[in-house]
């Protein structure tokens, strides 16, 4: 696949994933990929701040260096790293969540 079509289906990915957290009411904000591509924020009632979700998307399934990337990237105690990533034509993303 070339350069041209992979970052196409990147930005297919993308998209998709923004429009699903979207449609369980997150407010997402776009990002630059490095090493984040989205960052979902919902207010919950439960816990005395928002959750926090930074997202790396994929389309085919994380490299071990991806990992590294999203693991050593310093955030706040409320922020969740994840990275979203589906195989082929699927539809549905496989969540990965780093510790």
């Amino acid at each position: 696949m070339g350069d041209e079509a992979v970052k196409k289906k990147l930005n297919n990915a993308i998209k998709a994933a923004s429009n699903k957290l979207d449609l369980d009411d997150y407010n997402v904000r776009p990002l630059d990929g490095k090493p984040f591509h989205l960052e979902a924020i919902r207010k919950d009632d439960r816990f005395p701040f928002d959750k926090i979700r930074n997202i790396r998307i994929t389309i085919n399934k994380p490299t071990k260096e991806e990992a590294i990337l999203v693991a050593d990237f310093r955030l706040p105690d409320n922020c969740t790293r994840e990275i979203w990533y589906r195989r082929g034509n699927q539809k549905k993303f496989n969540v990965l969540k780093i510790f």
